[in-house]
């Protein structure tokens, strides 16, 4: 279900993902900028967070590999990760929002995501649990909301 995932301080449990994620939101706004093509932003952002000392994973998937790093390929930085031991570029791609222009774009998962089974199913229970919980401070569940918005495929 989603692309990027956002862990601090280790990549083992929930906890450190909702940390991640929580950060991830609080930070969005050092690269929204009025006039810069989505694109861009949604990148630089990624590209932030990988320098912030934010563990970036791509996919689901927490192998090392799959871990995003920074690589300055002609004379600009850009969004890498491992595969098959080779560099394999990720391609950012974001539209900035306009409701005058009519256009809804959305990014369909690339499997089936049910919300009452499966992955999907306990991964809504994980970030339902830290939206309940009474020690979680209302500031911080809403900069984790924020950074699941931005970092999740289907926005």
């Amino acid at each position: 279900m989603s692309t990027f995932k956002v862990f601090y301080g280790g990549t083992s449990n929930y906890d450190q993902e909702f940390e991640g994620t929580k950060r991830a939101g609080a930070l969005f706004h050092n690269y929204w900028t009025q006039n810069g093509p989505g694109q861009k932003i949604f990148e630089d952002f990624i590209i932030g967070l990988v320098g912030s000392g934010l563990i970036v994973t791509y996919k689901d998937d927490l192998n090392p590999d799959n871990r995003v790093f920074v690589k300055n390929t002609g004379g600009a930085n850009h969004v890498f990760y491992k595969s098959g031991g080779q560099d394999k570029q990720i391609n950012v791609k974001a539209e900035k929002d306009n409701p005058n222009n009519d256009v809804v774009t959305m990014a369909v998962p690339s499997l089936a995501a049910d919300p009452d089974t499966g992955d999907t199913k306990d991964y809504l229970n994980n970030a339902l649990t830290k939206l309940i919980d009474p020690q979680i401070h209302p500031d911080e569940k809403r900069e984790f909301l924020f950074g699941l918005l931005l970092l999740k495929r289907c926005r």
